[in-house]
């Protein structure tokens, strides 16, 4: 849903894109009938098919046909949400460890909720940040002793 309101695009093609976005599974998919659409925004389904086909336009879904027996149903909507790149998760490990060593207390405060959530012990939360850095041995133990961080 993030990502669908963070779309530039006219009203029409917003509104449509909000409402795949609100009804998408896990796996960005969704099946609302253009009736459905239609009724939800108190247009035609006439209109609700051109915002739909200015949205597969401009690669934001895909739309499947699909056949029930020898009847049409609703298509299958697809989001286009780009995937994050190896790079980018880098960064924002990086940027949460250094937050990290700047303030030691936010780290402590995550440990706490990742041991509440996931039942991890200070080692294995330890693991779980450092074996995504690739961090040598030396570059390891400094970071240890700047979280003063004890496992």
């Amino acid at each position: 849903m993030k990502w669908a309101s963070e779309q530039h695009l006219p009203p029409g093609d917003y509104a449509v894109l909000m409402i795949l976005a609100d009804r998408a599974n896990k796996r960005n998919e969704c099946w609302p009938g253009l009736a459905s659409i239609s009724s939800t925004l108190c247009i035609s389904t006439r209109q609700a098919r051109t915002y739909i086909r200015r949205l597969e336009d401009r690669g934001l879904i895909t739309s499947e046909k699909r056949i029930q027996g020898k009847r049409r149903t609703s298509n299958k909507y697809t989001l286009q949400i780009p995937k994050p790149s190896p790079e980018d998760e880098q960064a924002k490990l990086m940027a949460r460890l250094e937050e990290w060593a700047a303030d030691p207390e936010a780290m402590k405060e995550a440990f706490r909720e990742d041991a509440k959530k996931d039942g991890l012990t200070a080692r294995e939360f330890m693991l779980r940040w450092v074996h995504c850095l690739d961090l040598n041995a030396p570059d390891l133990e400094a970071l240890k002793a700047k979280l003063d961080f004890d496992y």
